[in-house]
This record gives structure tokens, C-alpha cells and sequence, in this order.
């Protein structure tokens, strides 16, 4: 069975450093997952990292960022379960991009609850 993922953020980071409009829009949009704030320091941090690094690597182009949730469902406050994520870092071509940005990275976030 496939997984689907839904969208819950897309924006660009213009420059460094990295860490304010990055980290501005991931609080955003993770705020209904009830992470707890350890664990959102961790998200946040690592994903700040990835998006330094692709501005390093292009040069001060800027870099789309989308961040992921696998379960809509899983929005609903009240529900404690565990999370986990990944992020995927890769650089964009002509075809697939929006003509601006030269890396694109996506952060994934995935419900750990049994079921």
C-alpha cells in the first residue's frame, strides 16, 4: 500500500540566514500535531540545517521548502502518539521547478501509532 502525504506548507527561503523565515513557517504549520517541544527543537533544527546547507550549495539561490504530514487524521488535538520524520534534500532542474529555486527540500512527518 502506498502512502499518501499531504501538504502543509510550501514557501521559499530567500536567503541566510536560514533559521528565521524556515523556522517561522514549520511552527506554523506542525503547531496542531502536539509535538512535544523537545522533539519540535529536533524537527526544527535539522531542517533549519538542511536548508543552510542548500543555500550554501546554490550559491544564495533560494530553496522551496514543503513540509509533509502522513495523516490528516492525525491534526485532531487531544491525540498523544509519537512522531517521527525525515527529510529529503535534492536539487531542482528546469522541468519540475517554479524557475527561482535550485534545491528543493521536503520534511516529512509520520504518526509512529500502532494501527
Amino acid at each position: 500500500m502506498n502512502q499518501v502525504w499531504y501538504l502543509l506548507a510550501d514557501f521559499t527561503q530567500r536567503e541566510e540566514p536560514a533559521g528565521d523565515l524556515a523556522l517561522q513557517q514549520l511552527t506554523v504549520a506542525v503547531r496542531d500535531l502536539d509535538l512535544s517541544p523537545a522533539y519540535e527543537e529536533r524537527v526544527r533544527t535539522a531542517a533549519a540545517g538542511a536548508v543552510s546547507k542548500a543555500l550554501r550549495d546554490s550559491a544564495g539561490r533560494p530553496v522551496s521548502v514543503r513540509i509533509y504530514v502522513s495523516s490528516l487524521d492525525q491534526l485532531d488535538r487531544g491525540q498523544s502518539h509519537g512522531w517521527g520524520f525525515f527529510l529529503v534534500g535534492k536539487p531542482i532542474d528546469e522541468t519540475i521547478g517554479d524557475g527561482e529555486s535550485d534545491a528543493l527540500i521536503e520534511l516529512f512527518l509520520y504518526s509512529e501509532e500502532n494501527g
